[in-house]
């Protein structure tokens, strides 16, 4: 889920006051068609269609907390630029899909950004990813957790005069739903998620085309699309916030197994979530912007960043209209946490499958054919976790995991980028696609990665330098992961194969 800053999070909190030939890797073995997966494990099987599927990744994308929360930030850091900055993400972000679909030709089986460090780079780079992987996919869910248990008791509290409701009453319904939901079949999620998109999509797309046509269009301009205003403001920071709308678009390829004609699906829903992405938001920043005018929209956001999106929706739409959105925000937090839930099971199962973990979180559920010891394992997590820091202000909890969690799908996205790059190089493949597309994405996402290190304090808050032992966490886990390929019998055994 994308996350927000820390003085971001808290303003939102506050809300209710407003009114060639290739020679096959030795990595292979791991994830081609001959492996025989490890001992106790079962496959996986579904019938997910690609709509589906795609209302299920643009799901982890979040788009109620993504326009109210995230492009008001936007459109701060990067001026009336904004619209600009997130279609100039978007031609990144399709960059590297290309690249990554290409690649999806030759890795057959499920597990996503792992799999494809792991053909290219070999089992130990490959199981270090992994872990980085299960640890992003856990701190974003739980930086979910942690946002929608005091958004749930400020509605209470607002709407139905139910107040006191500690924050982690909340969040323990937010996961016990998810974790039921996710032990069922994988095809009850994809239908409850797609309800969801239609309701959040729906809601945003009022706004946005009652905006241009109100007061008689005299706010409506052009102008946010001019080249000149790519650079104002803090580009780096914008650009920052621009990336984050995307993540998710990647965990198509981890429901390999289980949809419909996978070599056609899963492109065509990688491409599609990531246009969507891009345009939706970019055409909803440009309707922010137009909703205040080019002349008034930096002072407001300036006042009042957080709010910047609720505000316009109560001059134009009512206040009415705001608590509805309040309601559906709290929705589509918990079809965010779904979304993550499932893709997180997924991953520990793809890890089961490999040998990499114990195979007992590779069984399928007989009846729903679900991951159930994979998601039970999410479910007992996130409640540990939840239980751990029962006592601490839920506004650090959220921005601290979710920074690093963020940060971590960064370093998956830069490893990704680099596996897929060296994977055609090797195979002397060279056409836009193989080498074109893998090479931008590995400039551009490796350099904004490399920026986000340095300015890492703008994902957690605090000062500069405040946030280094979070970082280390990541390095830990890469670490873990690395090592226990050679420790692991069956994952020793392939990392041997590569010496």
């Amino acid at each position: 889920m994308p996350t927000l800053p820390l003085n971001v999070y808290n303003q939102v909190m506050s809300m209710n006051d407003l009114d060639g030939a290739f020679k096959p890797s030795r990595a292979t073995y791991i994830i081609s068609p001959e492996l025989t997966y490890a001992p106790g494990t079962q496959a996986l099987k579904g019938k997910i269609s690609g709509w589906e599927l795609l209302c299920s990744v643009l799901a982890f994308a979040a788009p109620v907390t993504s326009v109210s929360s995230l492009i008001p930030f936007v459109i701060q850091g990067g001026g009336i630029g904004a619209p600009l900055l997130i279609l100039a993400a978007t031609v990144l972000m399709l960059s590297f899909s290309i690249g990554f679909v290409a690649m999806s030709e030759h890795v057959t089986k499920p597990g996503a950004f792992y799999a494809y460090v792991a053909e290219a780079c070999g089992i130990k780079i490959g199981n270090g990813t992994a872990f980085v992987a299960v640890f992003a996919y856990f701190t974003l869910g739980f930086c979910t957790v942690a946002l929608i248990g005091p958004v749930f008791s400020s509605f209470l509290s607002e709407v139905f005069g139910i107040s006191g409701v500690p924050w982690y009453v909340g969040s323990m319904l937010s996961f016990m739903i998810t974790g039921f939901l996710s032990y069922l079949r994988i095809d009850l999620s994809a239908k409850i998620l797609t309800l969801t998109m239609f309701a959040e999509i729906a809601v945003v797309l009022i706004f946005n085309l009652i905006v241009p046509f109100s007061n008689n269009g005299q706010n409506f301009s052009v102008e946010p699309l001019s080249p000149s205003h790519f650079l104002d403001g803090n580009f780096t920071v914008a650009f920052l916030y621009s990336i984050i709308i995307f993540i998710g678009f990647e965990s198509t390829a981890v429901y390999r197994d289980e949809v419909k004609n996978p070599k056609k699906t899963i492109p065509f829903v990688t491409y599609a979530a990531v246009l969507f992405i891009g345009c939706f938001y970019a055409f909803s920043a440009w309707m922010t912007i137009t909703a205040y005018g080019v002349d008034n929209v930096m002072e407001a956001a300036n006042k009042d960043t957080a709010n910047l999106f609720m505000n316009a929706m109560a001059t134009y739409m009512g206040k009415t209209s705001v608590d509805i959105t309040r309601g559906i925000l709290i929705i589509s937090a918990i079809a965010c946490l779904l979304s993550a839930h499932n893709a997180l099971a997924r991953y520990i199962y793809s890890l089961s499958r490999n040998g990499a973990i114990s195979h007992k979180f590779g069984k399928i559920h007989p009846k729903h054919m679900s991951p159930y010891v994979a998601s039970l394992s999410c479910t007992l997590g996130w409640a540990l976790a939840t239980l751990a820091f029962i006592k601490s202000d839920p506004s650090l909890l959220y921005a601290q995991v979710g920074g690093v969690g963020t940060y971590a799908m960064l370093i998956l996205m830069s490893l990704t980028s680099i596996a897929v790059l060296y994977f055609f190089l090797r195979r002397k493949e060279f056409s836009f696609r193989t080498t074109v597309c893998p090479l931008l994405a590995v400039a551009g996402i490796l350099s904004f990665t490399l920026l986000t290190t340095v300015n890492f304090h703008y994902l957690t808050g605090g000062e500069p330098g405040s946030g280094i032992w979070l970082q280390l966490i990541i390095v830990g886990m890469f670490a873990f992961g690395y090592f226990s390929a050679l420790f692991r019998p069956r994952s020793a055994s392939l990392a041997a194969t590569e010496s």
